[in-house]
């Protein structure tokens, strides 16, 4: 059956549950990695917990193609079961990871939500070629990746407008996800649910030319044939496809590099994240106190996380500025050096002294001294929370009504980890930026791009979209002024728009109509493998070889994917559109 062109809108609603499914997957991309080091990951424990990600993708995404290619019911239709199962467990994963108590926990509450994402997306592929003419299927698949776009400028945005618009913390006691990632995450929740219901409900797809050779050939199909069929048929794929292959291993090599170590890589390089080697003795000597007491009133876990830091520190950053880990940052801010009652006596003395002081910062630390008295009364609280303005002006206006200099001292070096706590959390709420406005580009660029590919070829639009991105990836090296990262990211935004409709749009017009699922689903391994292969060797390659700078393997990145786009040259397309 000849499928109709179908207009705008159409086009529209059988797309837009692509917005919900980018909130999931950019809230993982963008917060993933800041989350593990919340909760303790060291360098290279990083790529082998995101290993989870590509695992599921590797496991789910071919056996949903295959599932949903021998699906029909009168009303749910052949892919829209596949949506709306998806994104019922997604919503629900996305409330449960930022609420982590332990690093294993979220390690696998990633397995689980990287699993629903790809429930509900490798579906959404095969949609545009079920329901759209060769001709249109470009504007398909752009449409897709402008609705990635929004929602991915949304999702990553949202613990920046948590933080500066509604004034939700942005940084928590060690161990403790901020707040801001806490509501983004529940934010995201709905936002996918929601956006995948409206195509749902929204959209009619066409029966199989047979239903009951359909039948028939489901009945006659056993588990073991099914299982054969599903992973055997990789080596009959079509020529254009193999070739796209080593194309997607080296693009997506390079996005999961970024994904990975763009936190960390930017917050370390670009922000004021160094303290002195005094102080880093200091700590250590805390750690060794608090491991050797055998009483069992400090968090041994925590305190062995915090030695592997240190340690990794003194291999890798053996001097007088060291910059360290926000793990060791978040623990110490919250007050380890000094008494909680004695720290409050120093600042009421201080605000008796200072009564007529009007200074905002001022205000803030009598604000602060009055709400901490009360939960000290009330809760028995040991640990204190200061707000950085006021605690920074008690610490630099507070020396001369200070009689014990060693709990000043230990105050002074308690405020050193709150400012590299707040840099730390300030540079990944900028980065979260960045990559919204990577995101952004791609929404509007994806419009573009069938322009491109119209006044040339597709093979070309993808060629020049990949070697901007690389370019923009390896800029990140040479910025000094971490504003200036939003213009690499934009950068990235023009590939990431090619990346997402370039590669599906030569390969569809390739593939059988009555397999398109399931190819769509093996596709989806040469995006895992790699990553998989990234996740395996990049913490080796970040502290054996680029010496613990994790700046240095996204500049690997970034000539990964102007590799990948020189080998887009050698793909046969079969039709120029």
């Amino acid at each position: 059956m000849e499928k109709r062109k179908l207009g705008f809108w159409e086009i529209w609603n059988m797309s837009f549950g692509f917005l919900g499914i980018q909130f999931g997957f950019e809230l993982q991309n963008s917060n993933i990695s800041r989350i593990f080091e919340t909760l303790g990951a060291n360098k290279d424990e990083i790529p082998i917990l995101w290993i989870a990600a590509p695992l599921t993708g590797l496991l789910i995404q071919p056996i949903i193609g295959y599932l949903s290619d021998r699906t029909w019911h009168p009303y749910w239709g052949r892919r829209r079961p596949y949506f709306f199962i998806g994104a019922i467990l997604a919503s629900t994963a996305l409330f449960i990871v930022p609420n982590s108590p332990t690093l294993w926990v979220a390690g696998g509450m990633l397995w689980i939500l990287d699993a629903s994402i790809n429930i509900s997306m490798e579906p959404f592929r095969a949609f545009v070629g079920d329901k759209l003419p060769p001709k249109q299927r470009t504007s398909g698949f752009a449409m897709q990746s402008f609705f990635i776009g929004i929602g991915s400028v949304i999702a990553a945005l949202l613990p920046w407008i948590f933080t500066n618009w509604f004034h939700f913390r942005n940084t928590a006691e060690a161990g403790q996800i901020p707040e801001s990632v806490k509501y983004s995450f529940y934010l995201g929740g709905f936002a996918f649910l929601g956006a995948v219901l409206y195509t749902v409900f929204t959209t009619k797809e066409f029966p199989p030319e047979s239903i009951e050779e359909l039948r028939k050939q489901k009945k006659e199909t056993t588990f073991s044939d099914a299982l054969k069929e599903t992973f055997g048929g990789i080596l009959k794929m079509p020529k254009t496809m193999k070739q796209l292959a080593l194309v997607q291993f080296f693009t997506w090599f390079a996005l999961f590099a970024m994904w990975i170590y763009a936190t960390n890589a930017v917050t370390s390089t670009k922000y004021n994240m160094a303290i002195t080697s005094t102080l880093v003795n200091k700590a250590d000597s805390y750690i060794n106190n608090g491991l050797a007491d055998h009483s069992g009133t400090e968090n041994k876990k925590t305190l062995r996380s915090l030695k592997g830091d240190i340690e990794e520190i003194r291999k890798f950053r053996n001097n007088e500025n060291t910059t360290i880990s926000v793990n060791i940052a978040n623990y110490f801010a919250d007050g380890k050096f000094v008494d909680a009652t004695e720290r409050l006596k120093l600042i009421n003395d201080f605000i008796a002294v200072n009564t007529t002081i009007t200074d905002s910062n001022f205000k803030a630390l009598q604000k602060d001294a009055a709400t901490i008295n009360k939960e000290i009364r009330e809760n028995s609280r040991e640990r204190t929370q200061f707000s950085y303005s006021g605690f920074a002006y008690f610490v630099a206006n507070s020396s001369k009504f200070v009689t014990k200099v060693e709990t000043y001292n230990n105050l002074k070096d308690e405020l050193e980890f709150k400012r590299v706590q707040k840099e730390y959390n300030d540079g990944a709420d900028w980065l979260n930026v960045c990559s919204s406005v990577r995101n952004g580009v791609a929404a509007i660029f994806a419009f573009i791009i069938p322009l491109i590919a119209y006044r040339t070829n597709r093979k070309i639009t993808h060629m020049i979209c990949l070697i901007i991105g690389g370019i923009g990836l390896i800029s990140i090296y040479f910025i000094t002024n971490p504003t200036f990262i939003i213009i690499s990211m934009g950068m990235v935004g023009v590939a990431w728009a090619s990346i997402l409709s370039m590669p599906y749009a030569m390969l569809s017009n390739a593939l059988p109509a009555n397999k398109m699922g399931y190819y769509m689903g093996v596709f989806n391994f040469f995006i895992v493998i790699p990553q998989i292969v990234a996740a395996s060797i990049l913490g080796y390659f970040t502290i054996h070889l680029f010496n613990a700078n994790t700046l240095n393997t996204i500049v690997l990145g970034g000539c990964s994917m102007i590799l990948a786009g020189l080998l887009t040259l050698y793909v046969k397309d079969e039709e120029k559109e």
